[in-house]
């Protein structure tokens, strides 16, 4: 787990410096042609962002703007029974939940 932890912190630090390498890329192209590309970049992954899930037939669709929030998604028809149990007790056709 130590090891894991510490291949995590490296991970996280290669990939800031990565983004910052892209950020001086950004800025150098924004003084050439006064456009930034980053913008692009987080439409990209925001639009990457949505996960959906089939809940008794049903399309629910999430935004999972992290890993941990992703990985709730993932596990939350094994992981949320009574939650569910409490959901499947709302009437109506259109309901959003918050």
């Amino acid at each position: 787990m130590y090891l894991i932890n510490i291949i995590n912190k490296l991970l996280k630090k290669i990939f800031y410096i990565i983004y910052k390498f892209l950020f001086l890329i950004d800025f150098i192209i924004h003084k050439i042609i006064r456009k930034h590309f980053f913008y692009w970049f987080r439409e990209f992954f925001e639009n990457d962002s949505y996960k959906s899930i089939n809940l008794n037939g049903k399309k629910l669709v999430f935004f999972t703007p992290n890993e941990i929030i992703d990985w709730r998604v993932h596990t939350l028809l094994t992981k949320e029974p009574e939650t569910l149990e409490w959901i499947d007790q709302f009437k109506g056709d259109e309901i959003v939940f918050w």
